[in-house]
């Protein structure tokens, strides 16, 4: 199976890294945007904070209803992942995003962030700038993000299957997912790749 490794971290010096969690902390601030941009257009927002069985602390925006609509606990939940080096930031920056545009088709919407998003991503043992916290890869997107993102939502929302619409890197961790995790074929009702990708080199 597919492995990226950030072999690039491991081999810089610990001093490089030394002013690295203040800039994640910036980064924290200016990149909140994401549940403030989806506020500014009219839309409410949630902010999950999803687990994954190795320790990583993933962030997820929810935009439960529309402007226009009340929540409706019948509303299908849809799961939106992003590419490699991305987060879901891309979906919400323009107000005819596919995310308002599912949201005002009446859909629940849910936008999935990976470790590798740097803004949406802490650890509960490792900092950033500890080479332990960047040794993961596709691997661990496909089999450790992607379900904890899902099991989450189908949680919260109380039922059995969901949509997932995935973009380049995600389409590989999606279906690796499913080819790992068979019984992930039951709970995903539809899965729509966007810019498959076949191949990822490092």
């Amino acid at each position: 199976f597919l492995k990226c490794l950030n072999v690039s971290y491991t081999k810089v010096p610990k001093t490089k890294f030394r002013h690295l969690d203040l800039q994640c902390s910036l980064f924290g601030n200016v990149f909140n945007y994401k549940a403030k941009n989806i506020q500014k257009y009219g839309y409410p927002v949630e902010v999950h904070e999803v687990g994954t069985d190795d320790g990583y602390v993933l962030d997820m925006q929810r935009i439960p209803h529309g402007p226009a609509n009340e929540r409706s606990y019948d509303a299908l939940p849809v799961l939106i992942l992003h590419g490699l080096g991305s987060s879901s930031a891309p979906y919400v920056i323009l107000s005819n995003g596919i995310a308002y545009t599912l949201v005002n088709e009446g859909y629940d919407v849910w936008l999935g962030n990976f470790r590798c998003s740097f803004e949406d991503t802490r650890h509960v043992n490792y900092s950033h700038w500890q080479n332990k916290f960047w040794n993961f890869g596709l691997d661990e997107y496909g089999l450790s993000d992607t379900p904890a993102m899902i099991d989450h939502i189908l949680q919260t929302t109380n039922r059995t299957q969901l949509t997932v619409i995935s973009l380049s890197m995600s389409t590989l961790t999606t279906t690796a997912l499913l080819a790992f995790k068979p019984e992930y074929n039951t709970k995903e009702s539809c899965l729509h790749h966007c810019e498959h990708s076949s191949e990822l080199n490092h």
